[in-house]
């Protein structure tokens, strides 16, 4: 096929240097004819190659996290041709965490986050749409719309508590969180902190009792609520004690540790 182009084309150039005008009907239409005959079409890869351009992107992302995009829509557009949905939508939801937690482009988030959801709906994981719609919901939450965000995230606690999955009820309950912060709800942001934080208690994750501790420091600094911000600085005090974070995640809580004790409301 490729070459039936390659030689209508050389046609064309051959007759319409030598022979001018005199030869242009006959050439044009030998190629309209091969193109009709024998359309280009694009290669589809396998799903090895489309595994090659996600690590390709993997590694992108670990020098610059924007230059993975590329490689991670392209492999999320692949596999939805492949029909292999749960690979897309991971591949979709990866790109919509790049735009939420690198740019300021939260309506692509949202476009990405959608794709996501559109492929994990096509398959029949219920755990994975759950998934979705709890990250979906705060996406479209932060993006103003707080109350379909909440039903969104409230969707996703439904089906963690049909599955018994404690873990998954407790991300929700802090990004439920989040948008009550987000909205100015303190009390109620501080209420779900609570619940979220005694599941990770008792499932003994001090990566996650950092961020709830992390967003509890914020909303009392906020409230000027030294209770809320004694209870958050000494449980991370601890946690710090025997447990490597990372760096960034370290930074930023010593960052608000320093601003709660220089705070003139608080004294």
């Amino acid at each position: 096929m490729f070459w039936c182009w390659v030689l209508c084309i050389s046609l064309y150039v051959f007759f319409h240097r030598k022979f001018h005008f005199l030869f242009f009907t006959f050439s044009f239409f030998s190629i309209f004819t091969c193109c009709k005959n024998h359309p280009i079409v694009p290669q589809q890869l396998s799903i090895v190659q489309v595994d090659s351009i996600v690590s390709a992107g993997l590694s992108a992302y670990s020098k610059n996290p924007l230059s993975a995009l590329p490689f991670l829509i392209r492999a999320g557009n692949e596999y939805h041709r492949l029909d292999r949905f749960d690979k897309a939508a991971n591949a979709y939801l990866n790109v919509a965490g790049i735009y939420e937690e690198h740019t300021t482009h939260i309506d692509s988030a949202i476009m990405f986050a959608e794709r996501s959801l559109l492929n994990y709906q096509m398959g029949t994981d219920s755990m994975q749409i759950a998934n979705l719609y709890k990250y979906y919901g705060y996406l479209i939450g932060m993006n103003g719309d707080i109350s379909t965000g909440k039903t969104t995230i409230d969707s996703a606690i439904g089906i963690y508590r049909r599955h018994g999955f404690e873990e998954g009820i407790a991300v929700s309950q802090y990004n439920l969180a989040r948008l009550a912060f987000h909205s100015k709800k303190y009390d109620n942001a501080v209420a779900l902190l609570e619940q979220a934080s005694m599941i990770w208690k008792k499932n003994k994750d001090p990566f996650r009792l950092f961020l709830i501790n992390q967003l509890r420091l914020e909303t009392g600094i906020v409230t000027s609520n030294k209770l809320v911000i004694d209870l958050a600085i000494r449980q991370n005090d601890s946690i710090l004690l025997h447990a490597e974070l990372p760096d960034t995640l370290v930074s930023k809580y010593q960052i608000l540790k320093e601003k709660s004790s220089i705070s003139p409301s608080l004294h």
